[in-house]
Parts: structure tokens; C-alpha cells; sequence
């Protein structure tokens, strides 16, 4: 089972910024179990990858922003997925969501089913048992790290906003390179998503609002507007910062971690515009 921690988090001990970053399909680690129970290659498998978007995050730590990014492969547990999230014809017991999700249907559930073109992933049928270790060991943690650094910058700064940075396929001709999904509304204001479509569009990139992602599990399971959360599913396009080979291209990274810092950096004034606009009304 996991001999490494489920996730990596950098940054100040207490968040200085408002924002939270995370990063949940950047995972490169492979249990050889899981290796092992393939009937694709390896290289298949890193096709589920937001490959290497936790670089163009590198540097935010060290601007006081919290960064929490998944150390499993998404092969093994998808953590932008509900834990309920699994299709029956791939795990044996057990009673899954209902109805089943679109994501699901489409092979792409908590553990990943199939991908087009290679077909189904697996040679074998998964035990119940086998996803609820994967969940308590991996997926739990994940997100009760977000939660709590969460918790911790609305304690600091009386609101938050999550991040949750991917990276997605070049999409036909190239349009979109960026888009911000916030649940049609649900997660986040349109005053904090119009910050950010007009950063990507003053970076000189084509940008969409949730389509054709408008964010999955952890925007949805985090935001609140209750408790003043708000969360925007970030999505680059990878040939951005990529080569053919699927390997970073180091103008790339340079370009896409500028973005990624602006981003961050607009999340950041939202809330403070927030804070400033709260205490002129007192």
C-alpha cells in the first residue's frame, strides 16, 4: 500500500494570502501494484496526468500562497472526484452514486476506467474494499489539507479563495487556451472570475468560462459561500508549456508560471478589494 504521503504542501507555515492553490491530477508516483494490474503501458496511464502543471506553481510558495499538490498518480485515485464517484463495472461491492455522473459514464470516475483509444486500463475487476483504502489513505488526507489551509486563511483574512489548478488537451483550433470554471456560478462570483478571464486575455490567450470544463469535485466539496470560500477550476492548455514529447518546454513554463502567479496575485486582491470595501461601510 502508499508508502509516500498523499500530498505535498509548500508555503508559509500560515498562509499569507488569502488563496489557496491546489493540484490534484499532477501525481507522478506508481505503485508497482498498480503497475502490475495495468493492461496498458505506463506511458498510457500518464495520459490521465495534467502533466507537469505543479511546475508553472513552483514559485508561489515562496510568495506566502499555500500549495497542496497530490503525490499519487490520478490512475490510482482521482482526487477530483467524490468519493462515491466509481462505476460498478470496474469495482466489485459496494453501491455507487446515483444516477452516475457524465464522468463517470465516460470511464473517468475516483479510479479511472478507460481512455479513448487505448480502451479499458485494467486487467481485472477492483474490490470495494480496495477503493476505501485508497480513499482513507490518499484521497481523505488530500482534502482535509485543503480544507484546513482553508480554514486557516479565513481565520487570517475572514475569506478565501481556492485555486485548483490543471492542465487539459489542446482543444480544437486552439481556442480555448484558458478556461476558469466556477459551477455556472456556483463556486465562485463573477467579479473574481472576470479578474481572471482578464488576466489570461491580457496574456494574449483565448479564454472560456466553464466550457468545455466547468469544474468538478473539489470546487464543488470546498466552496461555501456561507463561510466566504470561494473556488475557480483553473485549466491550461499543456501544449502552452509542453513540447511533442510531452516534456516541459522551458519558455513554456516561464510564460504559463507568469500566468499562474497572476492569477494567484488577482484571487489575492479580490479579496482584499472585499476587505477594503467591507470596512468603508462600517
Amino acid at each position: 500500500m502508499p508508502s509516500l504521503p498523499p500530498f505535498i504542501l509548500s508555503g508559509p507555515a500560515q498562509p499569507l494570502r488569502a488563496v489557496i492553490v491546489s493540484i490534484p491530477h499532477a501525481g507522478r508516483y506508481y505503485l508497482p501494484a498498480l503497475l502490475g494490474a495495468a493492461r496498458v503501458t505506463g506511458a498510457v496511464l500518464q495520459r490521465l496526468e495534467d502533466r507537469y502543471v505543479d511546475l508553472l506553481a513552483k514559485g508561489l510558495g515562496s510568495q506566502g500562497y499555500r500549495v497542496i499538490t497530490a503525490t499519487y498518480a490520478r490512475a490510482w485515485i482521482d482526487m477530483n472526484r467524490a468519493e462515491d464517484e466509481w462505476d460498478s463495472s470496474l469495482i466489485v461491492g459496494g453501491t455507487p452514486a446515483h444516477p452516475v455522473s457524465s464522468r463517470v459514464h465516460g470511464g473517468l470516475g475516483i479510479i479511472p476506467r478507460r481512455l479513448s483509444g487505448p480502451g479499458e486500463l485494467w486487467r481485472h475487476r477492483f474490490d470495494h474494499a480496495d477503493l476505501a483504502v485508497r480513499i482513507e489513505q490518499v484521497h481523505r488526507p488530500y482534502h482535509a489539507a485543503i480544507a484546513g489551509a482553508l480554514d486557516e486563511a479565513i481565520a487570517n483574512h475572514g475569506q478565501a479563495v481556492l485555486i485548483d489548478l490543471h492542465s487539459m488537451p489542446g482543444q480544437p483550433g486552439g481556442v480555448p487556451q484558458l478556461v476558469l470554471g466556477d459551477r455556472h456560478g456556483l463556486t465562485a462570483s463573477s467579479q473574481l472570475v472576470d479578474r481572471l478571464m482578464a488576466v489570461g486575455e491580457g496574456m494574449g490567450l483565448s479564454v472560456a468560462r466553464n466550457a468545455p470544463y466547468a469544474g468538478a469535485h473539489t470546487i464543488q466539496w470546498h466552496a461555501s459561500r456561507t463561510r466566504r470560500i470561494e473556488a475557480v477550476q483553473v485549466e491550461i492548455d499543456r501544449s502552452l508549456y509542453l513540447d511533442a514529447a510531452m516534456e516541459p518546454a522551458s519558455d513554456g513554463v516561464r510564460a504559463m508560471t507568469l500566468l499562474v502567479e497572476r492569477i494567484a496575485s488577482a484571487s489575492d486582491d479580490y479579496v482584499q478589494s472585499l476587505a477594503d470595501y467591507a470596512q468603508a461601510a462600517e
